[in-house]
């Protein structure tokens, strides 16, 4: 397993000037700072971090992603809920 390393809590905001001009408006467009948080959650427990989500990181995760989905032609449907050819349908392609 990786060495943990504490990182603390920081805000969106606090990445601008390190990382590369306008990655931080690209990110703030898919979600707030609590969807930051969870997907930076997500990040860490797949890295072996021992953590769940809080319920204000998963209803901000999912109201972003519902959100993101529609602005990406999905239908809008219950998570989990996803029918064969709805990626086809929204113009998904394979690379």
């Amino acid at each position: 397993m990786l060495q943990v390393v504490d990182v603390g809590k920081l805000k969106l905001r606090a990445y601008r000037g390190v990382a590369p001009a306008g990655t931080i408006d690209e990110v703030e467009r898919c979600g707030d700072d609590d969807f930051f948080a969870a997907t930076k959650a997500m990040h860490n427990a797949l890295q072996g971090a021992e953590r769940g989500l809080t319920e204000l990181e998963r209803d901000a995760y999912l109201a972003s992603a519902r959100r993101n989905a529609e602005l990406l032609g999905f239908p809008a449907r219950v998570p989990g809920q996803l029918r064969r050819g709805d990626l086809h349908d929204a113009g998904v392609r394979p690379p």
